[in-house]
């Protein structure tokens, strides 16, 4: 119980808070000014993957529509079932 009495324990133990609470203010400041510019830019490059990754499946959907339309329009079987109506 007298390392509670002792000075040199209240000194150290008062520059080892402060020293916490600076360093953890600081970070909480870093923080609040960085964070917001990188999750901006993540965001931003996962919507840009998102939707060049859609396009991509858009566009290969509509080329088969086009084949498929295509080759249902050569098609001679198809032809005659159309012409039966």
């Amino acid at each position: 119980m007298k390392w509670f009495k002792s000075h040199t324990f209240w000194k150290i133990f008062t520059i080892n808070v402060l020293l916490i609470c600076t360093v953890l203010t600081l970070m909480f400041i870093v923080s609040r000014v960085m964070l917001p510019n990188i999750s901006q830019d993540q965001y931003r490059q996962v919507t840009d993957k998102t939707v060049k990754r859609m396009k991509e499946q858009i566009n290969v959907v509509i080329k088969d529509i086009w084949s498929l339309g295509d080759e249902v329009q050569q098609n001679p079987i198809f032809y005659r079932m159309m012409n039966k109506k």
